[in-house]
């Protein structure tokens, strides 16, 4: 075993972070998804905009639950959301930040995973054994859907684990004293993130002090604890003054008396973060499952990091084992083992270096990446929040019911996918393709709908159009004959229509009220039938539907042939993403919404003008595929190096 050159283990973890980033800049969603993460951004719109720790104006002053540094280290990307606002209409200002934080945790986590490929390096493991180990970590585990997130665990592991990989550095002798304070700096600041958080900090402790031991001059091994103990120190004592100065005592966090939420019996807790099916993390990290085995081969060469790696991952799952939400609420998977993720995921590297030892450790990994892959996507394509929204309630316990959110959202991509299918593809169809509102139709309940499906089924009409809708016309088997019905009469003034066949104006404009019936002829090809309306919103005439609406379908029958043509659609219909934060997010979480949770995806259903949205999606996808090929083609070589 050697050591790889700094300089190739540099470039190394610059290529994954480059890779991972490119593809959480694809994937992020563009907006945060719970609480927790809107009161951290508040305190940074607050230290932005009025320089006070207080998220409000008034008095009693209100605090934020959190420790201060997560909000700190956001304000570069609150700032430029800030000033994008110059291109947008001002309503436009909260959606552009919220697109702006959605970039931290994709960097940070990112980072976590290039520090994956130092810490391997440091402890002499190939470049190919890291950066597989740090793959594993950025893809293989629930780490790639909680970077969509503004959590504060992605930061807590990214501090944690730098402490680690400084100490680890500090080993090899060149600037130790700088490096080990710059290591307690980074563990004391993971407890100003959120301050339980701060029980990582003795073992990494402890690891500096097993080397200081080993130190053959007593002196030099003292220099090195006071070394790490004055960066832990500044850290900690900034923490206090930030603590003394808003709740009167620097012991005294945002939490108050925390002793009250450990609530749960230690066993649920316990066993619901590591298998059981809602919430295991052996379902949500498969990769972890190799983790035992790679600390049993790391303990050869580095039995203290091997230990101090399992002790991390235990001293989480026992902490929260007990705590009131130990799963972390609305999340994927167990929330608050992310912090742990990348010390389970160093030994991978162990693992990865004696890979062709054995052949059954090349089936045991190939099986895990293939279990892996498909969970993940599960939470990357679909909203966290629409498993909760599903099962009506936010407080779901995995422990509790025998659900899996990942097949319930395999469930829902399997449901999307089939609604796309009817929209553009299903043969012998009238397909309502675009330009409607919801269906008006009375609904029924559907038997079985947690597993994706929608609580009820509605008729595709009554709806309302919108400005153009359009009906693809699919037919096999001969000339369509369409019988179309309108009506305009519950419109509060009048609307005017026209009907346009594959662009051709074959109706003129007209208004169709009282009702009116439209018997088209129509080729033996596919073809489209635009309806073009003048519209009306309901907002100006005291309504609360804000929507521009144009005519009224009533009926769509149709026959190719002699043969029906079946009428096919999304009976819900999505509306533009609300202007109003909190709207916004409800609109988000509507299960019965066909939402792809993507920020490019929410870009398209926004009400804000189409340039400037079309000139930042360019720019963010030219980064995010830039930076994919570069880190794609920099590991390429490395993979086919020997190191």
């Amino acid at each position: 075993m050697h050591h790889p050159a700094p300089a190739r283990a540099g470039r190394a973890a610059i290529a994954v972070f480059a890779l991972l980033l490119g593809i959480y800049l694809l994937t992020t969603g563009g907006h945060p998804y719970a609480v927790d993460e809107e009161m951290m951004l508040s305190l940074t719109e607050s230290m932005a905009l009025r320089h006070s720790f207080a998220l409000n104006t008034g008095s009693p002053p209100v605090y934020s639950t959190y420790g201060p540094a997560q909000s700190i280290a956001a304000l570069p990307f609150y700032a430029a959301g800030h000033a994008l606002g110059a291109l947008w209409p001002a309503e436009a200002g909260p959606w552009l930040i919220r697109l702006a934080i959605s970039w931290f945790n994709p960097c940070v986590t990112a980072a976590v995973a290039a520090l994956v490929v130092l810490a391997a390096c440091e402890l002499g493991y190939s470049r190919r054994a890291a950066v597989g180990a740090a793959l594993l970590y950025g893809l293989g585990t629930m780490a790639w859907p909680h970077s969509k997130t503004f959590f504060a665990e992605p930061l807590t592991a990214l501090v944690l684990f730098g402490s680690l990989t400084l100490a680890l550095a500090a080993r090899r002798g060149p600037r130790a004293l700088a490096l080990l304070a710059a290591s307690g700096l980074l563990g004391g600041l993971a407890a100003a993130i959120k301050i339980q958080a701060g029980m990582g900090l003795p073992l990494i402790g402890l690891l500096v002090l097993a080397d200081a031991v080993r130190a053959r001059r007593w002196h030099a091994g003292a220099l090195r604890c006071a070394a790490w103990g004055a960066g832990a120190l500044v850290a900690l004592g900034l923490l206090g003054w930030y603590q003394y100065a808003l709740f009167g005592s620097p012991l005294r966090s945002g939490y108050g008396d925390i002793g009250g939420g450990f609530t749960t019996p230690f066993w649920r807790g316990f066993s619901g973060q590591l298998w059981s099916p809602g919430r295991g993390i052996l379902w949500y990290a498969p990769p972890l499952a190799l983790a035992p085995l790679g600390m049993w081969l790391m303990r050869r060469r580095h039995a203290d990091v091997a230990l101090l790696c399992g002790a991390m991952f235990m001293a989480q799952v026992l902490f929260y084992a007990a705590w009131w939400a130990w799963e972390g609420a609305g999340a994927w998977g167990p929330r608050f083992l992310n912090v742990a993720l990348p010390f389970a995921a160093l030994p991978l590297a162990a693992f990865l270096a004696e890979l062709g030892a054995r052949r059954w450790r090349r089936l045991a990994l190939a099986l895990t990446v293939a279990v892996a892959l498909p969970v993940q996507a599960a939470g990357v394509l679909v909203n966290l929040n629409n498993y909760f929204s599903l099962t009506h309630s936010d407080k779901v316990s995995a422990a509790n019911v025998g659900d899996s959110a990942i097949l319930i959202h395999w469930g829902l991509i399997a449901d999307r996918a089939g609604r796309l299918y009817d929209r553009f593809l299903a043969p012998a169809s009238v397909a309502l393709r675009s330009g409607f509102s919801y269906s008006e139709g009375e609904p029924t309940p559907v038997p079985g709908s947690r597993w994706g499906t929608n609580d009820e089924q509605r008729p595709q009409l009554p709806r309302w159009t919108l400005e153009r809708a359009e009906l693809a016309v699919r037919p096999t088997g001969g000339p369509v004959a369409l019988l179309l019905r309108l009506s305009s009469c519950a419109a509060p003034q009048e609307v005017r229509v026209r009907l346009l066949l594959d662009g051709r104006e074959v109706v003129g404009e007209h208004a169709p009220c009282p009702a009116r019936a439209y018997r088209l002829s129509l080729p033996d090809r596919a073809s489209t039938l635009e309806i073009a309306s003048t519209t009306w919103d309901p907002v100006d005439f005291g309504g609360k539907r804000d929507e521009h609406l144009g005519v009224q379908v009533l009926a769509v029958q149709a026959t190719a042939g002699g043969q029906p043509l079946a009428l096919r659609g999304d009976p819900f219909a999505i509306p533009p993403m609300p202007n109003d934060v909190t709207a916004a997010r409800y609109w988000m979480t509507d299960h019965r919404y066909a939402h792809w949770d993507f920020w490019w995806w929410y870009m398209a259903h926004t009400r804000y003008p189409a340039l400037p949205n079309a000139a930042l999606a360019a720019a963010w996808l030219a980064a995010a595929l830039g930076l994919c090929g570069w880190g794609a083609a920099r590991l390429r070589g490395i993979f086919r190096d020997n190191d």
